[in-house]
């Protein structure tokens, strides 16, 4: 529960100020701005649900209740389908098991499926079939979060065209890599691809974060054909409703919060690849693992780093999480 108000009070509520600064008047900031605005969304979104997430895990685990997570370190993701995949997994699992596998069994689908086979073959028919009912997967994600063209595109389209269009052209990039000499399964190629999925990802928060479709094209635009990155050095993101300390804060905590994150990453990362790796499976294990008084010492120190930077005040509202409104 104190990692869950960690995220949500010291880092998602700082990251509000300067996506909400920017993203309520698009038309002033470009470049630069645009980008950081979008980043920040980002990660204001992932604290902001997975925040509230470990806060009801660990709230159930009181009551002796154990649920499922619901986050995977989804920013640590090589591809648009398995950021999917670490990213709202109750709701991905449960759309699987509920709509795309019974479409794939169904009379429309198959009659689909018979007629690609007839026309194209076996291999393409089968990837017709597939993405068709990926489409329907796609489409019913972005109703989910609303009835408005900008969820459709942020939830539904843009991770159905990333996914589709990724099968067919990584493979050709993987064979461009493998002949410059570029090793595609080296640690320098999955951060590559990590950066990629982060970008595409951050794209599609633009649309989310939107008022409309719209405003999302201008602000993509306005971030493409203005080069300001000395916005970032001269002082102008002081104006954003962080001074620098307020900045200082929100870099430290999200530095702890990365660490922990790629600590998980790789540790689940090694069990993969060994089975009978028994490596710690979160921060409470291996603080678990310390003597009493260093663990004791360390809870204590966090809980009162997210009291004293906390941002909170008389106009907080503390159930005003994002999803709370989907």
């Amino acid at each position: 529960m104190l990692w869950g108000f960690f995220k949500k009070l010291v880092l998602s509520e700082r990251f509000s100020i300067i996506s909400s600064s920017i993203f309520a008047d698009s038309a002033a900031y470009k470049g630069i701005y645009v980008w950081l605005g979008a980043v920040c969304f980002s990660f204001r979104l992932y604290t902001d649900f997975s925040g509230c997430m470990d806060i009801v895990i660990g709230l159930m685990e009181m009551l002796g209740i154990r649920l499922p997570e619901n986050f995977d370190v989804p920013f640590m993701s090589k591809s648009i389908s398995e950021f999917w995949r670490r990213w709202h997994i109750t709701l991905g699992d449960w759309l699987r098991e509920r709509l795309f596998y019974p479409l794939l069994r169904s009379g429309t689908i198959n009659k689909i499926s018979r007629g690609a086979k007839a026309k194209f073959g076996k291999k393409a028919s089968k990837k017709i079939t597939t993405y068709t009912a990926m489409f329907f997967l796609w489409m019913a994600v972005g109703l989910w979060h609303g009835f408005e063209l900008k969820y459709i595109v942020a939830n539904g389209l843009l991770p159905f065209f990333y996914i589709v269009t990724g099968e067919w052209i990584c493979p050709v990039f993987e064979k461009v890599f493998s002949k410059i000499g570029i090793n595609t399964k080296s640690k320098f190629a999955d951060s590559v691809r990590i950066i990629r999925t982060f970008i595409l990802t951050v794209i599609t928060h633009i649309y989310f974060n939107s008022a409309s479709v719209n405003a999302a094209n201008k602000m993509i635009r306005a971030g493409i054909t203005v080069w300001n990155p000395e916005v970032l050095f001269n002082g102008s993101v002081l104006n954003l409703g962080l001074d620098i300390v307020e900045w200082a804060v929100l870099l430290i905590s999200l530095l702890l919060l990365i660490i922990v994150d790629i600590k998980k990453y790789m540790i689940k990362e090694k069990e993969k690849l060994d089975p009978s790796y028994q490596g710690c499976r979160g921060i409470r294990e291996y603080i678990a693992e310390m003597p009493a008084i260093a663990g004791w010492g360390i809870w204590f120190v966090f809980l009162f780093y997210c009291i004293i930077f906390a941002k909170y005040g008389p106009d907080y509202v503390a159930s005003d999480f994002i999803y709370r409104g989907f």
